[in-house]
């Protein structure tokens, strides 16, 4: 979805797809921890998804200090336009 708007619609969208996973894996709801999931279930970093559907195969341990890791790999927090989207997705759930 880069390059294209995210409508609100979309973006509670992802947002229902991405709280599951931060659920079961008891990962808490920060802007930068959602910005994994959220672009994992976005299907926009393919590189992301391939690292997470790899971990998910061998069934390993996915916890905080793991969707960390994969924040500072495969998340660019330079490339604001996808991690406002994230952020703006969390606003949308506290209120």
């Amino acid at each position: 979805m880069r390059g294209q708007e995210i409508t609100l619609e979309t973006s509670s969208e992802f947002l229902r797809l991405a709280l599951p996973f931060m659920s079961r894996y008891r990962i808490p709801v920060t802007p930068q921890n959602y910005a994994v999931w959220y672009e994992y279930v976005a299907g926009t970093n393919m590189p992301l998804k391939e690292a997470i559907d790899t971990i998910l195969a061998a069934d390993e341990q996915i916890d905080e200090e793991v969707t960390a890791d994969l924040f500072r790999k495969f998340v660019d927090p330079t490339d604001m336009g996808r991690f406002e989207a994230a952020q703006q997705a969390l606003r949308s759930l506290a209120d």
